[in-house]
């Protein structure tokens, strides 16, 4: 008897369908907790886009989990007409429910293993994306101070706190850095302009 068969396509799909499901969910409905924060004078801005991007980043992950989910119980569907016969038995119930199970977990994981990684990428896309400028305007790579001062701002809004001398103006290019692995050049800091670099 085989343990695997083609067929099994169909359970492996829709395990990644639920897990896809599940964080999309999370993606679109927040917290009140988060609501709350949202809608306080002092982190309205930074909350706010820290809030969306964190649910960016799960749906993101619910719409590949349900891609993949759909393509293999499209490949199960097509294994079964062209001929795959399924087994079937008791242990083969047994099987499905443990393939499911196993990967509604580990889609999970793996989610939960690339969550922060992914927020952190996109907060800084967020930072140097300029607010109401066009589509060529926000292409340009360079960091500015004002750049880098919003990476942070949006950093500790997501709760990597600045550390000792990372609170300072000149501390921005440590905390960056530190937090997220971007190397911003100090000459913002060492000089009054503000002008972008490539």
């Amino acid at each position: 008897m085989r343990i695997f068969s083609l067929t099994d396509l169909f359970i492996l799909g829709l395990g990644l369908d639920l897990a896809g499901a599940m964080l999309i969910a999370r993606g679109l409905l927040i917290s009140p907790a988060a609501i709350a924060r949202l809608n306080t004078w002092g982190g309205l801005e930074s909350g706010s886009t820290v809030d969306r991007s964190r649910n960016w980043v799960d749906a993101f992950f619910g719409v590949v989990y349900l891609g993949l989910g759909f393509a293999c119980q499209a490949a199960g569907y097509f294994a079964e007409l062209g001929g795959s016969t399924p087994t079937s038995g008791g242990r083969r119930g047994l099987w499905a429910a443990l393939i499911l199970v196993i990967t509604l977990v580990l889609a999970l994981l793996l989610w939960w293993a690339l969550k922060e990684r992914g927020l952190k990428r996109l907060l800084i896309a967020v930072a140097r994306s300029k607010p109401g400028g066009s589509e060529s305007e926000n292409r340009i790579r360079g960091w500015t101070r004002e750049k880098a001062l919003r990476l942070r701002e949006l950093g500790e809004a997501a709760g990597w706190k600045a550390e000792g001398t990372e609170l300072e103006e000149g501390g921005v290019v440590d905390y960056n850095q530190r937090v997220f692995g971007v190397n911003i050049p100090a000459r913002l800091y060492e000089s009054s302009g503000s002008s972008e670099t490539s």
